[in-house]
């Protein structure tokens, strides 16, 4: 999220500077990941100095809630019993709010500076009209100086949001006095996570109803596609959408998910991408969720006859789940597409003793191609991701198998799609599939939902970490 500071224009005159006006937000995200730079100059067209801004990870969970919001019919209806706003103080999410809320036919007023570079249409007010938001309050302030509103003020930036999204919000109109309404609100019973994903435009199937779908899907044999928006990709996508990409997820994408180019941080690369992804959504039958950068990306692109399972469901919970989804598998030809496929065959012949009380894996045909670990500049031979990507593609199409199961990164999710359009199915649970063969991980150590269901029999990766392992998430998949 761009945030706006006074800045000192000695300390930025040799830095390339983004220009005030009404695409102010997306050129200083081109730069900030473009150049890696901590502060951007403002200028005027004329070239003189205004201000400095600079990129604000800390505030990327509150900016996809907004995103969610836009094309929510639930969020949508929310932001709709305000009948008039006033937002004090500019960045990209006030930017933001004020969009979505002019949108839908409310009244928004707004105070401070920017504005008038932004949004110049916005009607500047010097009291706040209806319900206030308060963006921030350091502008003004120099680089070394910057404080928080929050500090000044009794509630959050955008508790509003957050409180909707994890309680139960009244959708009356909101009282004038924002404190009494968030404190109100603050009150509310909370949820479990999967009834407080409001802003999915389909409600997700419970566990029994969701393995039973999973099951007939399988059972039949139709072409399908079962698969989960990783965090990075759901990101990803969405900044793709939005016009730019930051630094922080660009980065994540080409040092954690194997997404590499022939040159680094390739911009025509990422987009391509972002492209793939989403006609890969397109095509997706059931989506696992797990992610809240992922609602917004289903709610514009999933297909209207796909169901929402939660991910959670998929990979966990099957000692007393009779109706668990792999059972489905008895008798079929399983491609499992994973970097850990020596663990996961010895695991195999082990499932008499890896799992407690009476359910045990299913008898089939194990299959493997094992995927690329192209992580942290390891690009095993190729000249970019799209390469590498074509040339999995091309092996798996020339393999016999009814179904795959995938783990592999950044190629699984269009993995998934390629599958389907073979007429095959596909299952993309990312690290998901481990605890299905009784495979321990770093990250599950901490994990309740997955640890209670260790024994001696689970085992940690056989096959050696590649290198720079301890790079991607702090070496999360291996011991």
């Amino acid at each position: 999220m761009i945030r706006f500071c006074k800045g000192i224009e000695a300390d930025l005159a040799e830095q390339e500077s983004v220009t005030g006006s009404e695409n102010l937000f997306r050129d200083a995200h081109r730069l900030f990941a473009g150049k890696g730079m901590s502060y951007l100059p403002v200028r005027e067209r004329e070239g003189r100095y205004l201000f400095a801004c600079y990129d604000d990870s800390s505030a990327q969970n509150i900016q996809s809630h907004i995103w969610n919001l836009s094309n929510s019919e639930k969020g949508m209806a929310y932001l709709k019993s305000f009948t008039e706003v006033t937002i004090v103080s500019c960045n990209e999410i006030g930017y933001d709010l004020a969009r979505i809320w002019g949108r839908i036919g409310v009244k928004v007023y707004v105070i401070g500076e920017v504005w008038d570079i932004v949004s110049p249409e916005r009607e500047q007010v010097n009291t706040v009209v209806g319900h206030g938001i308060y963006c921030e309050g350091n502008f003004g302030l120099r680089l070394k100086e910057l404080a928080y509103w929050s500090k000044q003020f009794i509630f959050r930036e955008y508790a509003f949001i957050e409180n909707y999204y994890m309680s139960k919000p009244t959708l009356n109109s909101p009282s004038d006095d924002a404190a009494g309404f968030l404190l109100h609100n603050l009150a509310q019973p909370r949820l479990s996570p999967l009834e407080g994903r409001r802003f999915y435009n389909k409600a997700q199937l419970e566990t029994k109803e969701a393995n039973s779908l999973i099951t007939r899907k399988i059972m039949d044999g139709e072409p399908c596609m079962i698969a989960r928006i990783g965090n990075t990709e759901g990101w990803i996508m969405q900044e793709y959408l939005n016009g730019s990409y930051s630094r922080f997820w660009q980065k994540w994408l080409y040092t954690t998910m194997g997404f590499f180019s022939r040159e680094k941080y390739t911009l025509e690369d990422v987009d391509r991408f972002a492209e793939m992804m989403i006609a890969a959504v397109k095509k997706c039958d059931i989506h696992c969720c797990q992610f809240d950068i992922e609602i917004n990306i289903l709610n514009q692109f999933a297909d209207d006859q796909s169901a929402y399972v939660c991910w959670d469901d998929c990979c966990s919970g099957f000692y007393d789940n009779p109706h668990f989804w792999m059972r489905a598998l008895a008798g079929k030809r399983v491609l499992v597409i994973s970097s850990l496929s020596e663990t996961i065959a010895f695991q195999y012949g082990n499932r008499d003793k890896i799992f407690m009380g009476d359910y045990r894996l299913p008898d089939m045909e194990l299959i493997f191609y094992e995927a690329l670990q192209t992580q942290v500049d390891n690009k095993c031979g190729y000249d970019d991701w799209f390469q590498a990507y074509q040339q999995m593609a091309e092996d798996i199409a020339g393999l016999d198998f009814d179904i795959a199961i995938i783990a592999a990164g950044a190629y699984a999710y269009p993995l998934a799609a390629m599958i389907k359009d073979m007429g095959r199915q596909a299952i993309d649970i990312a690290s998901g599939i481990y605890p299905l063969f009784g495979i321990k991980m770093k990250r599950y150590d901490i994990c309740r939902a997955i640890n209670y269901m260790y024994n001696d029999a689970w085992i940690f990766p056989l096959e050696k970490p590649h290198p720079g392992a301890e790079k991607i998430e702090k070496g999360c998949y291996w011991e």
